[in-house]
């Protein structure tokens, strides 16, 4: 997310139909998905992001492209104002509908793609 994006948003000078607030669980899925941006270009040991979340990062990205093409192609969520990319490495779902929140546990997730003929090629 850019700077002035960022600083647009919370002075709310957005687009967004419910732009997000400066809340602790913003905060928090900020910082979430900053930490786990830095931890795919920097393998930080002792903490690694698993392979069946990178999936679902993946899978909520290609949601997004299909299910809201406008937000994809600008990079900004109609809905609340955020970076898209940003917003999909987050724990919590689409306030657009276009994905659920994050599974935890790998059998959680597979049960869920097998349950919604989700077929991923990676």
């Amino acid at each position: 997310m850019n700077i002035a994006h960022l600083y647009h948003l919370l002075i709310g000078k957005t687009n967004a139909k419910h732009p997000a607030k400066l809340t602790f669980a913003n905060i928090k899925g900020f910082l979430q998905s900053i930490y786990r941006k830095s931890q795919r270009l920097i393998n930080i040991s002792g903490f690694e992001f698993a392979q069946f979340k990178w999936e679902q990062v993946i899978w909520r990205r290609t949601r997004v492209k299909d299910l809201s093409p406008k937000c994809w192609k600008e990079n900004i969520c109609k809905i609340c104002g955020c970076d898209v990319i940003d917003k999909t490495l987050e724990d919590r779902g689409c306030e657009g509908f276009c994905y659920t929140e994050m599974m935890q546990t790998e059998e959680e997730w597979k049960e869920y793609k097998t349950k919604n003929k989700i077929k991923l090629f990676i």
